[in-house]
């Protein structure tokens, strides 16, 4: 998986494109992520980089779902400096697809920076 994103406000100089992994887990609703991305300064100079690992569940509808996640953010020097978690929850208009078309839609929906591929 490929990702990429620029916040409001945030230079897209300041971080690299992402790339990880995504994989269903047992049952047709569970999925995992993992994604890495590379920071950098104002001047270009490496800083760290910034770590995700989400676990995701795809609502029973197959048009919404709910995540646990938990990033890292390492220094240069591969030193966690910061922790955090989240519980993102998102609905989207998913219907009458199969159950993975589904999760990739809703992950394209949601997080529109990641670029799921199209056929697994």
């Amino acid at each position: 998986m490929s990702e990429y994103a620029s916040a409001p406000g945030v230079s897209p100089s300041l971080r690299g494109s992402g790339h990880g992994v995504w994989q269903r887990e047992p049952g047709w609703q569970h999925y995992s992520l993992t994604f890495i991305f590379y920071r950098y300064d104002a001047s270009g100079v490496f800083t760290g980089s910034q770590r995700a690992r989400v676990a995701l569940t795809l609502g029973a509808s197959g048009d919404e779902f709910t995540a646990n996640s938990a990033i890292e953010i390492r220094d240069a020097n591969e030193n966690v400096t910061i922790t955090a978690c989240g519980t993102p929850a998102v609905r989207g208009s998913v219907v009458s697809k199969p159950k993975t078309e589904s999760i990739k839609r809703i992950l394209r929906q949601s997080v529109p920076s990641l670029l799921l591929p199209d056929k697994r």
